[in-house]
């Protein structure tokens, strides 16, 4: 009994030990971002889940978000482009991302244009708040699926503060075409009791 309450123990105690260093390691490398390459990237998955990535390409002002699943919310704690809102001219959110979190876009003045995939359905509170500039979202499905995401999205004032803007709604295959296929990686956790 006593050898059976040691190795319980001792297992415990590993087990704390590898979650705090996975814990560590993921608050730490939320960003790969070289100064000097022309392209950042990083994680932007809800809890820092690394199932949705952003890419910004510094060259053409393009901020893509890929994956699956749903974007982290952002506030006080701002997203890891935000140093780089000057420079964001495009946001294209590929197919497989579900949301896009509170305040993702906010205070990127120099957005003009925004790309959604179909299988985008609710956008957070202030998502482009103060985007003085945006002019045109183009959604890649129709427009009763837009009028479904408004309906999720309608308390949340996600285009609070922002310019004057026009929603031009593209056929999904179009898109889909253009966008690289979304590739689903699915963990699985083994708990030995």
């Amino acid at each position: 009994m006593r050898k059976k309450l040691s190795f319980m123990l001792v297992y415990t105690i590993v087990i704390s030990v590898l979650f705090s260093l996975f814990t560590v390691v993921s608050a730490t490398s939320d960003s790969v971002i070289d100064e000097k390459e022309s392209e950042l990237s990083g994680y932007c998955g809800i809890y820092r889940n690394e199932n949705a990535q952003w890419t910004l390409d510094k060259v053409t002002g393009t901020l893509t978000i890929s994956g699956v699943g749903y974007m982290e919310n952002y506030s006080a704690v701002p997203p890891p482009w935000h140093d780089y809102h000057d420079i964001i001219k495009t946001v294209i959110i590929e197919d497989g991302i579900c949301s896009i979190g509170n305040f993702s876009f906010a205070e990127c003045d120099k957005i003009t244009d925004v790309i959604i995939a179909d299988s985008v359905t609710s956008i957070g509170t202030s998502t482009f708040f103060e985007c003085t500039a945006l002019s045109k979202i183009t959604f890649c499905g129709t427009e009763n699926q837009w009028k479904d995401i408004m309906k999720n999205s309608e308390d949340n004032r996600w285009d609070f503060r922002m310019s004057d803007y026009t929603v031009e709604f593209e056929r999904a295959e179009q898109w889909k075409s253009i966008l690289p296929p979304v590739i689903a990686v699915t963990a699985v956790v083994i708990i030995i009791a």
